[in-house]
């Protein structure tokens, strides 16, 4: 199997949690929902890369450029809805304004035409880490949780291990001594990681499918506890 080959295998495994999110739609949590909707947005994406490929109407690096804007917000608001910025909506806005500085920035003064706006995307996949990393660590707070098999764990740990190896890519590919099979090495290892973590929401769906009561989220905890202490 060549590169192209298995690049075309990792763009579309995006397919494997569509899967379970169409069957398995009806059970899925309302809080969820930014996940299904970037799911379905990546493989939008994936199919106009493709016949960008065929067609020099289409430039591929603007359409992975305005892809990269809208997965940001997306998966902010997916933590916005796991309630993370429920006692600070105002670090939320200030999310929201920094992707849109870093991404018209890196695109009138630091990306070449037609090349990634790969400053926005170290950047960006940073916060995602952050949100990522916070995430988890309010998960591990509930002692009454299956960690293993939590929804928002899998994901998260998903989000962390991808966007750490995306900044790792974006880094090497800026830097300016960086071989060009290197570079291709890198590219090849993140389609592997790609189909890892497509295989990972697809688990986390799975699990949601599996059960009739969805964990306490941070929202519902905030009401709880506020509930009790009246």
């Amino acid at each position: 199997m060549d590169s192209f080959q298995f690049m075309f295998i990792s763009s579309f495994s995006v397919l494997i949690p569509l899967f379970f999110v169409i069957v398995n739609f009806k059970k899925i949590e309302r809080n969820f929902y930014p996940l299904v909707c970037l799911l379905f947005i990546n493989m939008i994406n994936e199919i106009i890369i493709w016949i960008s490929l065929g067609t020099k109407f289409i430039d591929g690096s603007q359409v992975y450029n305005v892809y990269f804007l809208f997965e940001a917000l997306i998966i902010t608001w997916q933590f916005k809805r796991w309630g993370l910025f429920h006692s600070k909506k105002w670090l939320l806005f200030l999310f929201v304004s920094l992707y849109l500085v870093a991404w018209i920035s890196d695109g009138l003064f630091f990306a070449p035409e037609g090349r990634l706006y790969s400053y926005y995307i170290i950047f960006y996949s940073f916060l995602v880490i952050l949100m990522s990393l916070n995430m988890l660590y309010y998960i591990f707070k509930e002692d009454s949780l299956q960690i293993v098999d939590h929804p928002i764990f899998i994901i998260s740990i998903t989000f962390l291990f991808f966007f750490v190896y995306t900044i790792i890519t974006e880094v090497l590919t800026i830097y300016p001594k960086t071989s060009v099979d290197f570079r291709w090495n890198i590219l090849n290892l993140l389609n592997v990681i790609n189909i890892l973590c497509n295989i990972g929401y697809a688990f986390a769906i799975f699990q949601l499918s599996k059960r009739q009561k969805f964990y306490m989220t941070l929202e519902r905890e905030v009401v709880y506890e506020r509930t009790k202490a009246n």
